[in-house]
């Protein structure tokens, strides 16, 4: 997700910094499931080739030049990728997502997919962002991904009208601009969702929250404190990570007078287990709830707790057993061989959704797009709103998760509308 570099070296650990990317520059394209002539043949009699033979082809022709000639009555889409220099890495999974998601759409012949590296210069972004609309003719464009980079051509994306899919973590990221298509599972819709979860179905009614003197901290520490509010509990305490460990003894001695219900605490996976082993030992904690954010959702979160300790929950909108991961594992080994991770499945989600958009007949124009994205609307799967002069905003419907003997199960989906606290359809993948 859009993070900047100095929110990345803060967050200690949060799975969400897994977006940052930035670095120079790289064209290549996909037709279909195979390259473009332009660049290389096309899979011979439309056979599937491995995920990373598309992989190889994509990195071979990196900054040979080559440009394909102007598309006309084609559907293309961009992504601007970091795949050189410091966040090459990360640019690589998230085009292990984009190829994923064109081996899953079979029947999207005809379709392209330009990748671009756009480099740290905000110059080279910027020009590569303009060569993707005026010169390759992109329909929508996929990225860029660090949060100084989308602030740095939100402008350009203005006025060039065209369709850009975005990974923010804050609601309140990148207003104002009507163009932008904002996908992921916001800071503050999981707090919300926590709160309520809370609140509504543990019966819940006295809060403590500690969280992390960093921004994600401080973002879900302020939506969660006032959802319990509007819901009408209380917050009886609320410290830093760091000034409850360092002033501990005293701190703790605080925290029990409260004796709150439940304790939220929006920090990564290991800090988070540490601290929550730590307060299970006192015995005015036994009993008390832990509530957390998708961080949690990990293998690292899972061994930390152990086996024996309950009265954990968490959100995400996927976990292990779930249809959809399951389904998007068993393509992504098949492609490249090998596990993904968070990053890989959050790009293959958001790029199935703008591909299954271009490939529907009659659909070219930005406001065909954005249209065919909005008919989608809200479903088992998304929350699609449009916010209009902020665009269009893809949230996935979020479950609740829990341990049970040390492994992530899931309660049920959550119903999202907020103010709510029915959980609902439980066999929605």
């Amino acid at each position: 997700m859009n993070l900047d570099p100095k929110t990345f070296s803060l967050c200690r650990g949060f799975r969400w910094l897994g977006m940052l990317v930035g670095s120079f520059v790289f064209l290549v394209c996909f037709q279909g499931l195979g390259f473009s002539q332009g660049l290389t043949p096309s899979w011979p009699g439309g056979s599937k080739r491995s995920g990373n033979e598309s992989l190889k082809t994509a990195t071979k022709y990196y900054n040979t030049g080559e440009v394909p000639r102007a598309r006309i009555n084609k559907k293309v889409l961009g992504c601007l990728l970091p795949l050189s220099g410091k966040y090459e890495s990360i640019g690589r999974r998230a085009l292990k997502g984009i190829i994923a998601a064109s081996e899953v759409l079979t029947s999207s012949n005809g379709m392209e997919v330009i990748v671009m590296d756009y480099g740290e210069n905000e110059a080279v972004l910027k020009k590569s962002l303009r060569d993707m609309v005026l010169r390759d003719r992109v329909s929508v464009v996929i990225g860029p991904f660090l949060s100084s980079s989308v602030r740095e051509v939100n402008g350009t994306i203005k006025d060039l009208r065209v369709p850009t899919v975005v990974f923010p973590l804050s609601e309140r990221e990148f207003l104002g601009n009507p163009n932008l298509i904002k996908f992921g599972y916001s800071l503050q819709k999981q707090a919300r969702v926590m709160a309520q979860f809370a609140a509504g179905d543990l019966h819940t009614n006295t809060f403590a929250v500690l969280y992390p003197s960093t921004r994600p901290g401080e973002i879900m520490k302020d939506a969660f404190t006032g959802a319990v509010k509007l819901l009408g509990g209380s917050i009886g305490y609320v410290n830093s990570h760091d000034g409850f460990i360092w002033n501990f003894s005293r701190e703790l001695a605080w925290l029990k007078a409260v004796r709150p219900g439940a304790i939220f605490i929006p920090d990564g996976a290991r800090s988070s287990a540490e601290l929550i082993m730590k307060l299970k030992r006192e015995k005015e904690f036994e009993e008390t709830v832990f509530l957390g954010p998708n961080t949690w959702n990990s293998t690292t979160f899972a061994r930390g707790i152990g086996k024996n300790i309950t009265g954990i929950y968490f959100t995400d909108y996927f976990f292990p057993g779930s249809v959809r991961w399951v389904d998007f594992v068993n393509i992504y080994k098949e492609a490249f061989g090998d596990e993904p991770g968070f990053l890989e499945y959050q790009v293959f989600e958001a790029v199935t959704i703008i591909m299954e958009a271009l490939r529907s007949s009659g659909v070219r124009k930005s406001d065909e797009i954005i249209e065919r994205i909005l008919r989608k609307g809200t479903g088992s799967f998304y929350d699609i709103s449009n916010d209009h002069e902020d665009g269009i905003t893809i949230s996935p419907n979020p479950y609740i998760l829990s341990l049970k003997r040390g492994e992530i199960t899931a309660l049920y989906p959550y119903s999202t509308q907020f103010g709510t606290t029915t959980s609902y359809f439980p066999g929605v993948r």
